[in-house]
């Protein structure tokens, strides 16, 4: 198994996506909003200091649901995890500047989308900007309107942007450290929409030409009658934290053999379990429990999946590589690096959950 165990700074990152906390780093010089043009210029602020423009009376509440504009324009330094689209899978994206447009004209939606390394100029239906307006009232992104803030430090730039019909508007802006982001505010949210839009546009998403696809495709026709032999490798999906004290992160490694694994000392079983390169636990799996564990791995995926070899350029902090052997040679082969190269139905913590419930009944 390759060794990749999972950085916690990665860890961090996926709950900053939750939180709205920013990592410290080079910064941007920007030119000031016109609407904040009171904001006195970031060269003459001391260290320490926050230039705080923001209007107490904004309004935190948006009546109208006519959007018929919206720009955005983001930093992020680091990797930022985020859902690509309403209901697809986590995908990670680099850190860099990412800027977003919709305008309606002539009853369409003309969008841009700038994804630090990509860019997009798309025409699509005007049913984006209803479906921007919802997005943006189910977060309540209302409730930073008026929010302006500046100090010396680097690492955060925010200027959203959204305009109604009716002459109502949303404007946020920070620049500089971590006390001027909005407490609760997310970009996620907005990147992985606008990814989504590309994907609906072109067929693919940006996140996707992130990872490397060295797939050859195999049979598929791997049937769980013929598999003598389990070799599955993986690791917990690091953004469902809340799980780490039931399966720590790390390093997770099964192996079923039908005669039984007798080649490791202390395993007498047919089914054993490593966290970390120490044994977690051993049973014999009866013929029932095989059959679970085939119905899950099916219900994953990963039967159809065989020949599947992705890995992500942007992060390394997920892992899975699985062989099914019959009679001595391999039937199925699976191998995947970083979260947005997994096949999209792979849930490992699931997985465990199932290991632990048939380990409970014997």
């Amino acid at each position: 198994m390759k060794r990749k165990s999972l950085i916690t700074f990665l860890i961090v990152t996926a709950t900053a996506s939750l939180t709205g906390c920013f990592g410290s780093g080079q910064g941007l010089k920007v030119p000031k909003p016109e609407v904040f043009e009171d904001i006195e210029d970031i060269d003459d602020i001391e260290d320490g200091g926050v230039a705080d423009s923001s209007d107490p009376d904004a309004k935190k509440t948006i009546k109208s649901d006519d959007l018929v504009s919206f720009s955005l324009t983001t930093e992020i330094m680091h990797e930022r995890v985020a859902l690509e689209g309403a209901d697809t899978a986590v995908a990670v994206y680099p850190g860099g500047v990412y800027t977003f447009t919709v305008e309606e004209k002539d009853g369409k939606a003309s969008v841009h989308a700038d994804f630090s390394e990509e860019s997009y100029d798309l025409e699509m239906d005007g049913s984006v900007l209803a479906r921007l307006n919802d997005l943006i009232r189910d977060n309540d992104i209302a409730s930073f309107n008026g929010f302006s803030k500046r100090d010396s430090a680097l690492g955060t730039h925010i200027d959203l942007q959204a305009d109604y019909a009716d002459g109502e508007t949303i404007r946020v802006y920070g620049e500089g450290g971590a006390s001027c982001i909005p407490y609760g505010w997310r970009d996620d949210i907005f990147i992985g929409f606008f990814d989504g839009l590309i994907k609906e546009s072109t067929g693919h998403s940006f996140a996707e030409t992130l990872v490397e696809d060295d797939s050859v495709p195999l049979a598929k026709d791997v049937s769980p009658d013929e598999i003598t032999e389990i070799y599955l490798a993986f690791s917990p999906d690091y953004a469902l934290s809340s799980t780490a004290d039931e399966f720590p992160f790390g390093d997770y490694r099964l192996q079923y053999v039908s005669g039984g694994i007798r080649a490791y000392e202390g395993v007498d079983k047919n089914m054993a379990l490593w966290f970390d390169n120490g044994l977690e636990t051993q049973f014999d799996a009866s013929d029932e429990d095989m059959k679970k564990i085939m119905g899950f791995l099916t219900d994953a995926g990963l039967f159809a999946a065989n020949g599947w070899n992705r890995t992500s350029r942007v992060d390394s902090g997920m892992d899975l590589e699985l062989s099914f052997y019959g009679e001595g040679d391999e039937l199925l082969h699976v191998e995947a690096h970083g979260a947005d190269a997994m096949p999209a139905k792979w849930d490992p913590v699931a997985f465990l959950k199932l290991l632990k419930e048939i380990e409970g009944g014997k």
